[in-house]
């Protein structure tokens, strides 16, 4: 066996170096692949959050057919529309100038047949014929509920159990609906019109006396017909 030189001695202890660092590295670059595996799992991980804005966004099928609009009308109020595909627009939900909410169904020739909306917190449904000017609303609030049947020639049958002021519903060209006749109910009343206008009231309802000029308030038994000018005909009791 050979002695151990000098020289062999340091070259042992140089090797014996070489290898602790080799091992101090492989460590440490372990930790740092795990910690940058760490992070990237983190990123992904994390919910992303983006706010995209515009004026107008526009959705278009693979035809590149319009089929969905959101936007802002000359009032600033934002306006949501949707379209079938033949570029008809079928349902609209906006909100009002006053900001009001409403929803519009629309038939393929683009007659609204059904809405409904919020008028100073009275609930409105309507339903239109999709023929004649004519169909039925329903109104519910704070003081009252309203059912109006009308025709092509206006308002037919009006019924409400309370102190209610419910509205007929007509539409412009565009669609956009627009009160047309205004009549208020003093209580649990049925108003009857034909298409000359003549109309029959049962129940409650506030009738000016022609010969005192006094209004009085009639009950519910009550029952009172007016010609075509909102004149007393007759009367019970």
């Amino acid at each position: 066996m050979q002695h151990e030189t000098p020289e062999f001695i340091a070259v042992l202890a140089r090797l014996d170096k070489l290898e602790r660092q080799n091992r101090r590295l492989k460590r440490a670059g372990a930790v740092a692949l795990i910690a940058v595996a760490a992070i990237v799992l983190m990123g992904q991980a994390a919910p992303k959050s983006r706010i995209v804005e515009a004026e107008k966004f526009v959705l278009r099928d693979a035809k590149q057919r319009v089929r969905a609009r959101l936007e802002t009308d000359e009032n600033s109020s934002p306006a949501l529309h949707l379209y079938d595909k033949e570029s008809n627009r079928r349902v609209s939900l906006y909100l009002t100038e006053d900001g009001e909410p409403v929803m519009s169904l629309r038939n393929a020739r683009g007659k609204p047949q059904a809405e409904l909306g919020l008028n100073a917190d009275v609930a409105r449904f309507s339903l239109r014929s999709p023929k004649v000017n004519g169909g039925v609303t329903v109104e519910v609030g704070t003081e009252g509920s309203g059912l109006l049947m009308y025709g092509p020639d206006g308002l037919r049958v009006g019924l409400t159990d309370g102190h209610v002021k419910p509205f007929e519903l007509d539409f412009e060209p565009d669609g956009k609906p627009i009160a047309v006749r205004d009549w208020g109910l003093e209580g649990p009343a049925l108003m009857l019109f034909d298409p000359q206008r003549y109309s029959t009231k049962i129940g409650v309802t506030s009738l000016l006396m022609p010969d005192s000029g006094e209004t009085r308030t009639t009950s519910a038994a009550s029952m009172i017909m007016f010609d075509k000018d909102n004149k007393l005909l007759w009367r019970a009791p």
